[in-house]
């Protein structure tokens, strides 16, 4: 086997493949009370992405890979180092709220991994917590505002999508993951702290303990939302269904296939044939 591989073989591979798989829209997500989307599809020559809403809110796009298989189009690809997104304005100001963003995780590992950092001391936080040696926690969602803090039912360490919807009611923040309501909630009943720290997707910028320190989400994550209002469960299930795959078991041996092939004639580095493996074995 060819074990010279380029970059170049990588994206010509890419565009042979067909990677940018469809998916079927079901459903449409919910528009009442929308102040951002960012479907992350691409940023612009500037390191830009942007808010297809009318507040044209923008994020600053740093070290990520724009891929083309995302869960709808394509989708922001997180490496496992100083990569992230960050959104300077406010965005919501009001007790109830809603975010919702589809995310896959390759692995763990070691060290958390944040998906939102809006102030790691006093503000809102959400990550995927790392604790091998306790499987109650390692690879669960954990989100904290201020000292509260809750931690999800089941683990996320599988390298397979997943719907996260995190909705403050005026009373409490509850986090629903692929629809499905967590136990676990955190009780808070005003408006999120206010803090000059911005909306960090992909990596804890303001408050890094010593494991966490330049590390990223090592993820791709994809249709990002933001509700001034809190989103009720018949609405969760709707945006969760507005992005269903539609491809057969067959459908992704095939694509197995066709990616082993490639890495057999030398045209694919390691490292790209390796993730998009896990990623197709995933789906199986």
């Amino acid at each position: 086997m060819n074990t010279t591989r380029t970059h170049t073989g990588c994206l010509a591979a890419a565009v042979g493949l067909g990677i940018g798989w469809l998916t079927a829209a079901q459903e449409v997500p919910p528009t009442n009370g929308l102040v951002l989307h960012m479907p992350l599809d691409s940023a612009d020559g500037s390191g830009w992405t942007y808010d297809t809403t009318t507040n044209k809110h923008r994020a600053r796009a740093v070290e990520v890979r724009w891929s083309s298989i995302g869960r709808v189009a394509g989708a922001c690809e997180f490496l496992d180092t100083a990569s992230f997104l960050a959104i300077s304005n406010p965005i919501v100001t009001s007790p109830e709220w809603s975010l919702t963003l589809w995310f896959r995780i390759v692995r763990v590992r070691d060290a958390t991994r944040y998906l939102l950092d809006r102030d790691a001391v006093t503000g809102l936080v959400v990550s995927v917590v790392a604790a091998p040696a306790d499987s109650n926690r390692h690879g669960r969602v954990r989100w904290r505002i201020g000292a509260a803090e809750a931690v999800g039912d089941v683990s996320v360490d599988d390298m397979r999508w997943h719907h996260l919807a995190l909705v403050a009611d005026g009373q409490r923040v509850r986090l629903w993951l692929d629809a499905v309501l967590q136990t676990n909630s955190v009780e808070w009943s005003g408006p999120l702290p206010p803090t000059p720290h911005p909306w960090v997707f992909g990596m804890n910028r303001s408050a890094p303990g010593p494991a966490e320190t330049n590390r990223s989400f090592n993820g791709v994550m994809d249709e990002l939302r933001i509700y001034n209002r809190a989103l009720t469960a018949a609405e969760i299930e709707t945006s969760r269904a507005a992005a269903k795959a539609r491809f057969t078991r067959a459908q992704v041996q095939q694509r197995i296939r066709e990616i082993q092939d490639l890495y057999d004639r030398g045209l694919l580095l390691p490292d790209f044939y390796e993730r998009k493996m896990a990623e197709c074995e995933a789906d199986l």
